[in-house]
């Protein structure tokens, strides 16, 4: 049983867009996320010109509370290198982070991120950590996202997250304040 565990979990890391968080090392299945995270409408890290130093433009933060009980967080930014002496191309970065709860406040999330290439699969590990949140609600809301590094030595991309609701009149919302950093692990397997 042990080993049809293991085999469960390795099959539901690896399909495309499902991510994982906290599947124990025998193979026992804590609770999963589903984390979606495209640019350009293409899946993540799958165009190696994205690994650049970016800075971040028209940054926004929507949080979707559903009737079946699902919940969804998305952040998304337009990114451009902070390299201004080449014309890089502008990336447009959606990330989508389903089912996501107060309860994961102050604790580290653990992501990965399958790559749908065939030849080489590439395992991304994103961490984003919710270091501070006022009041959960279910407004649309306003913030910034900012991919501050790449380190090719190391394979890594660490990032700062930020959000808070904006006021939309006499039904405004009750205050969000969503503080999070994440970090982002690049590894290839042949």
């Amino acid at each position: 049983m042990k080993y049809i565990n293991q085999i469960i979990c390795s099959i539901i890391i690896t399909s495309a867009s499902i991510l994982l968080y906290g599947c124990k090392k025998d193979g026992a299945l804590r609770f999963w996320h589903k984390f979606e995270c495209t640019i350009n409408n293409i899946p993540y890290f799958d165009n190696p010109e994205v690994f650049l130093p970016w800075q971040s433009y028209t940054p926004n933060m929507d949080y979707y509370s559903n009737y079946d009980g699902s919940s969804q967080l998305i952040f998304y930014s337009s990114l451009v290198p902070k390299d201004d002496t080449k014309e890089w191309p502008q990336y447009d970065v959606r990330c989508t982070i389903w089912n996501f709860t107060p309860d994961m406040i102050n604790k580290k999330l653990t992501f990965s991120i399958p790559s749908e290439t065939e030849d080489i699969f590439l395992h991304r590990t994103s961490y984003l950590e919710i270091t501070n949140m006022q009041t959960w609600n279910t407004c649309f809301g306003e913030g910034y996202m900012i991919i501050s590094s790449y380190d090719e030595t190391q394979n890594e991309m660490f990032g700062k997250l930020r959000a808070e609701t904006k006021d939309v009149g006499d039904n405004a919302c009750k205050p969000l304040i969503l503080e999070g950093n994440f970090q982002v692990i690049v590894e290839k397997h042949q």
